[in-house]
């Protein structure tokens, strides 16, 4: 063959792949976007699941249950298949001529494969044409066939690698993970699936299952034994943060149910069974449609499961509406969804600028003419001037306590409320005579509230209250975690994606509390029930200017400087008790209270209010409006442990130290306690980034660059942090069974100590929640609070 000739075959042949490629790719586009709907879900799902801080700690703590019996896992399992099922299944409705056959009966007894068979019929075409038009057709017929396997296929999948992302990104170690990396799993799956799509390939990887027993026995006794195993994994679940692979095996062992159950069923179950499978998919949609409906009557209905399987509710509801306006306007030959969400994005642009959209306005409370506040100058010297003779008559230098909590969820609001108890205890002072001001952001600030409110109530009253808790064989040893043991992120998340989002969007349901309103009702109700109040409302509940007056014995209490971030200008603002806006080193800060009542005279709001101002995690929580003055979110956008506010606090009492009490500089010693969370996210900082991701990434580390700032500033002297702590807990069902009394006898076989996952979010597990006490115990941690504790307590011995 000459070279020219070897040329032309070459570039025939090529052409001729790149037609079948080209052919195939088609294909292969036209299909997704018949599918678009299905295909949009699995990437707000892969979004969700990988890159959402919140949810990514959600899937770790499925396995801390205490129950032997953990539902949480088949609850979430179960929803997860439902919208797999749904996105095999609805796709086969795309078909016009289908759909205009079936009725509503035949709908609950027809199964996916009936329904493809009348897809294959429907086609008029002969199987009796030439080769290639029948090889075009079934080609055709093959990618329409398969792409909605492949996608429902997808979605448990992205579900289980984000079990071991999360592990990646906690740095759980892991054989999985040195075997192979998250990310380079859901590629190759990914194109593993791109390649059942081919016809040609699909073919030869049907004749490697032809390998496998045919006989329905089997098939029905692989499903059970692959059920079992996945009930065993979760029985053997010891809730350490190992257990993450158990769950990320079950996860992968249903993505396999999957698979065999779309591609075999037809041939391995007999119609009755699959129609018995088809009718369970229904109950359990309306199961769910119910679950939607009484979540959005009422979140916190919600709190009783967990934010997983919230989200999923709602995902489920959400395909199914878009499937149906999708698969109505194909029907009028309309593009309906396209056009319903352009209106409820436009629509919800208007809602949100008239004037009479009040739905996320914060609440207000009456103020009285007694609460007006004082400068912050005048609150020093008196706070100075009432332990002037405590701090002249000590022999050692009289600690003074400045307080910045780093934000973090419910784990830093518990940690900080921790330190805070513990602090309170070891020394009766700490509160009443050292502690100046308290600062923080998100979730530390609200650990810094719930202490203060009940700290601020005994100083008023010159008494002592025991923040341990008081329960008979109680699981916690501190009543803060009591408080914390509540779910407080399912009622956000179920208002967030339900009636918050409706009425946001059309601003025409009655008058109800927003899911900002509802976190501070529930903060409330959790703290009256374990920290309690002399009158019938929670402490949280009251005005928050009303914790500044003076005791009875004429001590002026700390500073608790709740702090916020002002959307329209990011600027922070501070919800101070005192008026600091002629200083100098707070012109840059809002006064939110100045600026909130010259709008709303005689107003002012709750301390929950306040705390929830303070932390407004990104849309899980809204943004909350004061109508004429603007929109208020986390103070952690700005400063995530509040140190800004406390270094500031420092500068102006230094300064009236000096001007009006000298004679004291010597005798006082500055401390910031730093209440932070270990940061154990390794970031290679030489790593590149493309262009387009230099500049969102920058804005986002901002916060955190702030942040270590103030850490630096801050010092390491008086920084007490959290870190995952192992503890002990009792056998799981299944080691007491294989466990032998031999082995209880010996002491060389005691129960090994776990280390639980502390998740981000406002939701954490019991087993988490005895890790943070257990931080609280350690030599470093305690070293560090009995030292400080020590020096108050030396200041009492002298007065």
């Amino acid at each position: 063959m000459s070279a020219l000739q070897f040329t032309k075959s070459f570039l025939s042949k090529s052409i001729g792949y790149a037609r079948i490629f080209f052919f195939w790719f088609s294909l292969v586009l036209k299909e997704l976007g018949r599918n678009i709907v299905s295909v949009l879900m699995i990437g707000l799902t892969y979004f969700l699941l990988w890159h959402f801080p919140q949810t990514l700690d959600l899937l770790l703590i499925l396995n801390q249950v205490d129950s032997v019996f953990n539902i949480e896992v088949p609850l979430y399992f179960s929803l997860l298949t439902l919208l797999a099922y749904l996105i095999w299944y609805s796709a086969n409705y795309l078909d016009r001529k289908v759909y205009d056959r079936l009725t509503v009966k035949k709908t609950f007894t027809v199964t996916p494969n009936q329904i493809k068979g009348n897809i294959h019929k429907s086609q008029n075409v002969s199987t009796s044409t030439s080769t290639g038009k029948v090889s075009s057709h079934i080609k055709r017929l093959h990618v329409r066939k398969t792409m909605p396997k492949v996608l429902g296929f997808l979605l448990i999948t992205i579900s289980a690698l984000a079990i071991l992302n999360a592990a990646e990104q906690f740095g759980i170690d892991n054989v999985l993970s040195d075997i192979m990396k998250a990310e380079t799993a859901l590629l190759l799956t990914f194109i593993f699936m791109l390649l059942m799509l081919n016809y040609t390939i699909y073919s030869k990887f049907r004749k490697f299952l032809s390998a496998l027993p045919k006989k329905k026995w089997f098939f029905y006794l692989a499903s059970f034994s692959l059920v079992v195993i996945i009930i065993l994994l979760g029985m053997l679940n010891n809730q350490d943060k190992q257990s993450i692979l158990n769950l990320f095996i079950a996860n992968c062992i249903l993505a396999f149910l999957f698979l065999g159950y779309a591609f075999l069923s037809n041939k391995l179950l007999s119609e009755k069974t699959q129609i018995f499978i088809h009718r369970i998919s229904y109950v359990l949609i309306a199961v769910v449609v119910m679950l939607f409906f009484v979540f959005s009557v009422n979140p916190e209905f919600s709190r009783k499961i967990n934010p997983l399987s919230v989200i999923m509710v709602s995902l489920i509801i959400f395909y199914m509406t878009a499937f149906g306006l999708g698969l109505l306007g194909k029907k009028y030959r309309i593009p309906l969804l396209a056009i319903v969400v352009v209106f409820c994005f436009l629509y919800g642009k208007s809602t949100a600028n008239r004037k009479n959209f009040r739905h996320y306005e914060i609440d207000y409370v009456e103020a009285k003419s007694s609460q007006k506040r004082t400068t912050l100058n005048t609150h020093i010297e008196n706070w100075i001037s009432e332990r002037k003779a405590i701090i002249d008559s000590s022999a050692t230098k009289y600690p003074i306590i400045f307080v910045s909590s780093e934000g973090g969820g419910s784990r830093a609001g518990l940690w900080a409320f921790l330190v805070h108890s513990y602090l309170n205890d070891a020394a009766p002072s700490y509160y009443s005579d050292h502690l100046f001001s308290l600062s923080g952001a998100s979730g530390g600030g609200v650990g810094n509230s719930m202490f203060y409110s009940k700290a601020n109530e005994a100083f008023q009253q010159n008494k002592t209250f025991n923040f341990k808790s008081d329960k008979p064989n109680g699981r916690f040893k501190y009543r803060a975690s009591e408080v914390y043991k509540n779910n407080y992120l399912s009622s956000s998340l179920a208002a967030l994606l339900g009636r918050d989002l409706f009425q946001s969007t059309f601003g025409i349901l009655p008058d109800f509390p927003d899911r900002g309103s509802t976190l501070e009702g529930e903060w409330e109700a959790g703290h009256l029930a374990e920290v309690g109040a002399d009158e019938d409302r929670s402490l949280l509940s009251r005005n928050v200017l009303s914790f500044y007056k003076k005791n009875e014995v004429g001590m002026s209490p700390p500073l608790l400087m709740i702090n916020t971030t002002h959307a329209q200008t990011g600027q922070y603002a501070v919800i101070s008790p005192v008026d600091f806006r002629k200083d100098q080193e707070c012109r840059g800060f809002r006064d939110f209270l100045d600026d909130f009542q010259q709008i709303n005279p005689n107003k002012s709001i709750k301390l929950s209010t306040a705390m929830s101002l303070n932390a407004r995690f990104p849309f899980v929580s809204p943004a909350g409006e004061v109508k004429g003055v603007g929109q208020f979110a986390d103070a952690g956008y700005y400063d995530n442990i509040g140190g800004t506010v406390s270094i500031n606090l420092q500068i102006i009492f230094r300064k009236v130290l000096q001007k009006k009490f000298p004679e004291l500089l010597n005798k006082i010693e500055i401390i910031n306690l730093v209440i932070n969370n270990d940061d154990e996210e390794q970031i290679d900082h030489s790593k590149p980034m493309t262009q387009l991701q230099a500049p969102l990434s920058t804005l986002i580390n901002i916060r955190s660059g702030h942040t270590k700032e103030k850490l630096e500033d801050l010092g390491k002297t008086w920084q007490v942090t959290l870190k995952k702590t192992p503890i002990y807990t009792e056998q799981n069902l299944m080691e007491q069974m294989i466990t032998t009394k031999a082995e209880e006898n010996d002491s060389t076989l005691k129960d090994e100590p776990i280390t639980p996952i502390l998740p981000l979010g406002r939701y954490l597990s019991n087993i988490a929640i005895r890790s943070i006490e257990a931080r609280l115990e350690t030599e470093e941690v305690k070293k560090k609070l009995d030292l400080l504790a020590s020096k108050m307590n030396e200041i009492e011995s002298f007065k």
